[in-house]
């Protein structure tokens, strides 16, 4: 059944494409660059991108993907999705409004590993966590950043926060003590840790407290783009059916983490509800 569905999915969009020459000639998609300390993560989302891509090359022709250089804020970015030629696919969580303003293509590409975040605090106050409460620990101030579906997810669960646009500007604030932890995926704690610390203080990875809320993480496009979000989605779904997604977040190097930190018998999980 899903094969027919896809199969009308593809036919609607080469219909969609007739009309913009031969479907042989090289489309090319245009793609955020990224960070160069960020090149192994950015590899998978694209590679994930140009092998869902792959599945209609026979129908709609080849495709290469064009790195685009330049660093906004993830406001801005997807702003940039709806203005034709500017950027075509962007990756970030999902919430309800930017899946209204722009097209999502709703297959999780990290397994909800984006949901279950890890606290990063000053090493000099991890003892303050060590018995915490869900309201002792709404009681005191987490970073996050301005823009992030997340943060409206926290304070809509009742957690104090301190807002900064910046990323990096979220460190300066937790050394400076204008907030208590800052909530990071389990898949990318272990990469900040390792660039920020001593930079900012002495960190410290907490190992006893997770908070966890539905956070799945989407291919994004343009209003005008339906027919790309319709060849993304085609090949995604066949790689969803499967098990590629899963395999492919396996393999890759791009996030490290300690896969038994969910086991431990002391971790203290924290449920959020999320509209997501």
């Amino acid at each position: 059944m899903l094969r027919v569905l896809l199969f009308v999915v593809l036919f609607a969009t080469s219909l969609a494409y007739a009309n913009t020459g031969d479907r042989a000639s090289v489309q090319r998609i245009k793609v955020i660059k990224g960070n160069d300390d960020q090149v192994d993560m950015v590899y998978y989302f694209h590679s994930l991108l140009e092998e869902a891509l792959s599945y209609s090359v026979q129908e709609l022709g080849p495709v290469v993907l064009e790195n685009v250089n330049f660093e906004h804020g993830q406001n801005r970015t997807f702003r940039l999705l709806n203005v034709p030629g500017e950027l075509d696919v962007t990756y970030s969580m999902t919430s309800s409004e930017r899946e209204i303003a722009y097209l999502p293509i709703k297959v999780p590409l990290l397994d909800g590993l984006l949901g279950k975040r890890q606290l990063l605090v000053k090493k000099a106050n991890q003892e303050k966590f060590e018995g915490v409460t869900e309201d002792g620990l709404k009681a005191m101030v987490g970073c996050q950043g301005d823009n992030w579906p997340d943060s409206d997810i926290l304070e809509a669960n009742g957690y104090a926060l301190y807002r900064a646009e910046q990323f990096e500007s979220l460190f300066h604030m937790l050394e400076r003590g204008r907030c208590d932890y800052f909530p990071r995926g389990i898949n990318e704690i272990l990469y900040d840790y390792q660039k920020f610390n001593g930079r900012y203080g002495e960190l410290h990875m907490l190992d006893n407290v997770m908070l966890r809320y539905h956070a799945p993480v989407y291919f994004f496009v343009g209003k005008h783009n339906e027919a790309l979000a319709n060849r993304i989605e085609f090949g995604l779904k066949i790689m969803e059916e499967q098990g590629l997604i899963k395999e492919r977040l396996l393999q890759t190097s791009a996030f490290e983490f300690d896969r038994t930190f969910e086991q431990s018998e002391t971790l203290k999980v924290f449920y959020l509800t999320s509209d997501n």
